[in-house]
């Protein structure tokens, strides 16, 4: 999966991410051997911290796993959906932006 996602932010989806991040699309990020081995080793230690839970918690069963893999995939997408609402890098629609948009459309709609 780390593979398919820096196949697919680097190569085919890269100017739209550049884009939706207020970033210039033809920037290139510093090539650092964080930046390459990063992604990698903490998804090994997820993987890793996944199979450890599994052999204490005695998950042997496919109903047990799936019980498992719900409570650890929505407690992962919790936890990622709000470092992703508080990362100051994902732009956010300013408030007067959104409220003078609604202000426009509607005294266009009484004209």
């Amino acid at each position: 999966m780390v593979l398919l996602g820096g196949v697919w932010f680097a190569f085919l989806s890269s100017k739209p991410y550049h884009i939706s991040l207020g970033r210039d699309p033809s920037a290139k990020p510093v090539a650092s051997p964080l930046f390459f081995a990063g992604p990698p080793l903490t998804s090994l230690v997820i993987t890793l911290t996944s199979a450890f839970l599994m052999a204490v918690l005695k998950i042997d069963s496919g109903a047990d796993a799936l019980v498992f893999g719900l409570a650890v995939g929505v407690g992962y997408l919790v936890a990622n959906t709000v470092t992703i609402a508080i990362n100051p890098n994902f732009p956010r629609p300013h408030p007067t932006t959104r409220s003078s948009r609604a202000a426009t459309t509607s005294s266009e709609a009484r004209s």
